[in-house]
């Protein structure tokens, strides 16, 4: 029968610590193994040219966002007038807010996008 690869590596050597020196040079350094950040000048070099999505696209976006809004918020105003239950005022609230931010950001994060 034959050992694994794994069973072949492993010695029944007892372990030895001398050789594992706290202070050792052998490990590489931080700066040798950390990520580089790229140089400010550095650019991806893309051949053709750069294409916006439609400005319509914003209208899609803000609809869409409209909508489930509204549908989530008029969710939790049933549960809260049907069951009578105060947590879902605080949520109908909260996504009331949600959807006012997500609407105001919604133009510039449409203009981002472009393939």
């Amino acid at each position: 029968m034959t050992k694994s690869s794994r069973e072949a590596n492993v010695s029944n050597a007892p372990f030895d610590a001398a050789q594992y020196d706290a202070v050792s040079d052998t490990r590489p350094t931080t700066s040798e193994t950390a990520p580089q950040a790229p140089s400010r000048h550095a650019r991806l070099d893309l051949d053709g040219e750069w294409k916006r999505v439609s400005p319509r696209y914003v209208g899609v976006e803000v609809v869409t966002t409209l909508v489930w809004g509204l549908v989530l918020a008029l969710g939790a105003a049933l549960v809260w007038l049907l069951l009578d239950q105060m947590w879902a005022v605080w949520v109908g609230s909260a996504v009331l807010l949600i959807t006012v931010i997500v609407l105001v950001i919604e133009p510039r994060r449409v203009r981002s996008i472009g393939y």
